[in-house]
């Protein structure tokens, strides 16, 4: 059954041209001692004593921000905790997670500590693990298209007052996760879609519409692609009715860490990874055009998967030859992520209490953009 207009949440207008934006952002705050795990007990007792302290100030800060304000009851969450923060807020579409609950460890491959410190299975496999206590100790995150962080300005000026104080500013605030959204007001068939140097992939459909979505790369890996029909997911899980006849994510998730006045590497390294083959250049080679339309039907990538080295890479090379049949999202990030970085950047600056001319970019990959 077919809806009306009237019948979704909301109704956006058409996109006409290629687009980038930020669609999640994560920040680490410099928190050294705000953890609830220490290796030594006697140290632990005393932190533990400090840092519930810390908590019930925070506590207070937020009745003390948010009781009487204009902001809808719905608007404040909080839980006690998650799998990795012992508690955990949602203020205006924003998540606050601080106090850690699991320390780190380090891979230490060093022979002769392992001979002094480690046990017999340690020294069986050649390494052991260290653990030791997080610096960052506060995580927020929030998409940057649907939250504006400088609501929360008296809280997390509060964070930048009490922690600020004990490292550099630029070293203050460091960014471990960023995600780029390349919407496309086009048909796409996510098939003809590459990311190189990944080693797993997966393509998910229906028999009716074939492959609706491809998967770059584990979840949890550094850089992992995503190729999705954002028109339909609108429809169907936000009940939110897009105008235009087509539109196409193409999503980068990077778990990539930089502090705050840096800018990722990302722009000449991992773009140019994507790589989106023209379907309409056929060949006098039969074999050829047997496996371009098995691709847009398969996945590209799945096809090539099946041939042997040689013959995959002669054509891979064929492919390649070809002109990218639309916009590439690596020239998309050239031409806009750096203006929409400088805008957001400044703003999470101000709204933890800086000054952003205290700043200055010093990436190396991305310097020129």
């Amino acid at each position: 059954m077919q809806k009306n207009i009237e019948d979704y949440d909301a109704v956006l207008p058409i996109i006409t041209e290629p687009g980038l934006s930020i669609d999640r952002l994560t920040m680490l705050i410099y928190s050294p001692g705000f953890s609830c795990y220490e290796a030594d007990e006697n140290y632990r007792d005393a932190n533990g004593v400090r840092t519930r302290d810390m908590i019930n100030a925070f506590h207070k800060v937020i009745e003390k921000i948010f009781k009487g304000s204009d902001l809808e009851p719905e608007k404040i969450e909080y839980s006690m905790q998650t799998k990795l923060y012992l508690y955990h807020y949602r203020i205006c579409d924003v998540d606050i997670q601080f106090c850690t609950k699991m320390p780190k460890t380090k891979r230490i491959d060093d022979e002769g500590y392992i001979e002094v410190w480690g046990d017999d299975d340690n020294k069986d496999k050649g390494y052991m693990y260290e653990y030791y206590c997080n610096d960052y100790n506060i995580r927020v995150e929030y998409n940057p298209n649907k939250a504006d962080i400088s609501k929360l300005n008296s809280l997390l000026d509060w964070i930048g007052n009490n922690f600020y104080a004990h490292y550099k500013c630029s070293k203050f605030i460091k960014i471990s996760r960023i995600d780029f959204a390349f919407d496309y007001p086009e048909a796409l068939n996510p098939c003809l879609f590459n990311f190189k140097l990944s080693r797993k992939w997966n393509n998910t459909g229906s028999a009716q519409n074939g492959v609706e979505t491809v998967y770059f790369g584990a979840q949890k890996s550094k850089f992992h692609l995503v190729v999705y029909n954002k028109k339909e997911e609108y429809e169907k899980k936000q009940n939110i009715y897009y105008s235009g006849a087509y539109l196409w994510r193409v999503e980068l998730r990077c778990h990539h860490t930089w502090f705050i006045h840096e800018l990722p590497e990302i722009g000449l390294r991992v773009m140019p990874r994507i790589e989106i083959f023209n379907t309409g250049r056929m060949d006098s080679d039969w074999q050829y055009n047997l496996m371009l339309e098995n691709a847009m039907q398969w996945g590209i990538k799945t096809v090539l998967s099946k041939l042997p080295r040689t013959t995959r890479d002669r054509y891979l090379a064929k492919y390649r030859n070809s002109s990218c049949p639309i916009v590439h999202p690596g020239d998309l990030y050239l031409q806009n992520f750096r203006g929409l970085w400088d805008i957001e950047r400044d703003k999470i600056l101000k709204t933890f209490g800086f000054e952003p001319e205290q700043f200055c970019s010093r990436a190396v990959s991305d310097s020129k953009l």
